[in-house]
């Protein structure tokens, strides 16, 4: 009689333990497919997360004492040539006097004050790239962009812009604030035209109110170019400059390597770094790419014990059995059945069981791995949350924003998929074919003599 004959009249004969088995290979297929699927799907996420989010650190003077470093164009060149960044903001912050513009009312105007006319200039090489934009606190609702060729163009409010009639290809003027500058530089301030390029609404709730002063509220803001406050300073001053007083924004590619560019910066030569400040935010990736990172290399560990233990269990369950089908196997030896012939019809009887059992995992981890996977990544954010709030982290800015909330269970999406399943059937396989070998060899190396002996 044909091995796999054989094997499927014990199966039906023997209909408990086939059962008993099928229930334990389903529940270990189960558990080693929802963690290869979780562990997967969290790779995946990651990595999605990791092309998407933003991971960035800014340069800035640190005038905190010592001698005060410059963010020029020259050092902005050779941070971008350090590699791993993909772009840089350069940034300046200028407050100028805008008298034919009616801002949105603060402490000054109750107070009569000229200064109720003085806002905020927010300059930068691309204003995409600015705090407000980038985070998603403010987004653009007409026009575009400040960009790096721009010259005297502006990004308003539409606060702003509803108060003055202003529309994308606008204008208005501004000039410095006469009475903060010293009596030399007096005759040479003038008005400069701008152009509205843009206008942006606030998504996020404005923390100031009435006593707050016009250039520290929101809605007053205006986001210029570079290169019309670099002009505006040269006209007043007789020189020019290449520095960037606000500091420079440096976005990574990858922010896991955020640590390591940042790490490397002193090594650019030609730069006593004690006078400069730098600040890295990283909050968006480690709220939600890390703890999918995290996840993923505790599964695969789980995953590695539980078929450890799995192997380890079911070899002690077959040991036991094969105790009962020790006459068995001696009259099939002693009719002439080889002993690999009788190893083979076990492992067939196993792997059929296991087959079945593989087929129901399927089902049953495609059902269970995305509340699992959602329970295990809230457990590790969790953990990541109480270790983060023990911590006090910089503020990158003088007007810090709020980073989003960034749910990494809504990146985790885990499917049972065919690479997973045919996985799992190969580390079965593997499973089922040593547990089987380890569970006959010991009745197998006997003769038939000895076990009828033992038997007696």
């Amino acid at each position: 009689m044909k091995l796999y004959k054989r094997a499927v009249l014990f199966l039906l004969r023997k209909r408990g333990k086939a059962i008993i088995l099928l229930f334990i290979l389903t529940v270990i297929a189960s558990l080693v497919l929802t963690s290869l699927s979780i562990a997967r799907a969290s790779d995946l996420a990651a990595e999605k997360l990791r092309e998407s989010l933003g991971g960035y650190f800014k340069i800035e003077p640190n005038r905190d004492g010592g001698q005060v470093g410059y963010i020029n164009d020259a050092l902005v060149q050779k941070v971008m040539q350090q590699g791993g960044i993909k772009v840089f903001n350069g940034m300046d912050i200028q407050y100028l006097m805008t008298n034919g513009l009616q801002l949105t009312p603060g402490r000054f105007t109750s107070q009569g004050d000229p200064k109720a006319h003085l806002a905020r200039f927010l300059a930068n090489t691309d204003s995409s790239f600015h705090e407000y934009f980038y985070l998603k606190s403010f987004s653009l609702s007409e026009g575009r962009q400040i960009g790096p060729d721009d010259h005297f163009a502006a990004v308003i409010s539409d606060t702003l812009a509803r108060d003055n009639q202003l529309s994308v290809g606008g204008t208005f003027a501004a000039s410095f604030n006469t009475e903060s500058l010293p009596e030399s530089m007096k005759k040479t301030n003038k008005q400069y035209e701008f152009t509205v390029v843009g206008i942006y609404k606030i998504n996020s709730e404005q923390t100031s109110d009435s006593n707050s002063a016009e250039c520290d509220i929101q809605d007053n803001f205006i986001f210029t170019d570079t290169s019309s406050i670099r002009s505006m300073m040269a006209d007043l001053s007789g020189s020019t400059t290449t520095a960037f007083t606000n500091g420079a924004t440096f976005f990574v590619k990858d922010p896991g390597k955020l640590d390591q560019i940042v790490k490397s910066l002193p090594s650019i030569p030609g730069y006593d770094w004690s006078g400069y400040k730098i600040s890295e935010n990283n909050k968006a990736y480690d709220d939600s790419a890390v703890p999918l990172e995290r996840l993923s290399g505790l599964l695969i560990t789980l995953t590695i014990v539980i078929v450890v233990v799995s192997a380890a269990m079911l070899s002690l369950i077959l040991v036991m059995w094969m105790k009962d089908r020790k006459y068995e196997i001696g009259i099939l030896l002693s009719v002439g059945y080889g002993k690999m012939n009788i190893i083979a019809q076990h492992i067939a009887e196993n792997l059929l069981v296991a087959i079945l059992a593989f087929l129901l995992a399927w089902g049953v981890s495609g059902i269970a791995a995305q509340q699992a996977g959602s329970m295990l990544l809230g457990n590790i954010t969790a953990a990541s949350d109480t270790a983060e709030d023990k911590q006090t982290s910089p503020q990158m800015y003088i007007d810090p924003v709020k980073a989003p909330e960034i749910n990494p269970e809504e990146a985790l999406t885990i499917r049972t998929g065919v690479t997973e399943f045919l996985l799992i059937v190969g580390i079965g396989f593997l499973i089922v074919i040593v547990s089987t070998g380890i569970s006959s060899i010991m009745v197998i190396r006997m003769k038939p003599k000895e076990i009828f002996s033992s038997l007696s």
